[in-house]
């Protein structure tokens, strides 16, 4: 169960396993950006049922066959207070180490990063010291 969004995302990808592993950074990106678009339309009143990101989501869980959008949920609710840039930043790289539904991973890394860095503007840099100094104290 530990990584089972992280395999139901990767069935998704049918492609050759030299290019599987940009395909997949990618594809993390594409399902990041829908989760930051989630967020971002519920934090401002967008009703799912007119938010195109939580279409695209019900697409994916059809073509899966397995009910994404929970786990979508949980991933928000986990990454809170993050603002929904950092939380895109988070999921892509959740979603490549497949660590999405790892709620308390997500949690650690989201805390540290409104002491760290500047959450009004989101920092692929900033965002990787803090992986580091997490993973120095082996807090990851």
């Amino acid at each position: 169960m530990k990584t089972l969004i992280s395999t139901i995302l990767l069935t998704l990808l049918s492609c050759s396993a030299s290019a599987q592993e940009d395909d997949n950074v990618y594809f993390c990106q594409g399902v990041a950006e829908a989760v930051s678009s989630i967020q971002y339309g519920r934090a401002y009143g967008l009703k799912d049922e007119a938010n195109d990101a939580v279409k695209y989501i019900a697409s994916l869980s059809a073509e899966a066959e397995y009910d994404l959008l929970p786990y979508i949920d949980a991933f928000i609710r986990s990454s809170s207070p993050l603002p929904s840039a950092w939380t895109e930043i988070l999921f892509t790289h959740a979603c490549v180490y497949s660590y999405v539904d790892d709620t308390e991973q997500v949690k650690r890394i989201s805390r540290q990063l409104p002491f760290q860095c500047d959450v009004n503007e989101p920092d692929i840099d900033c965002f990787n010291g803090v992986l580091k100094r997490i993973r120095d104290n082996r807090v990851i």
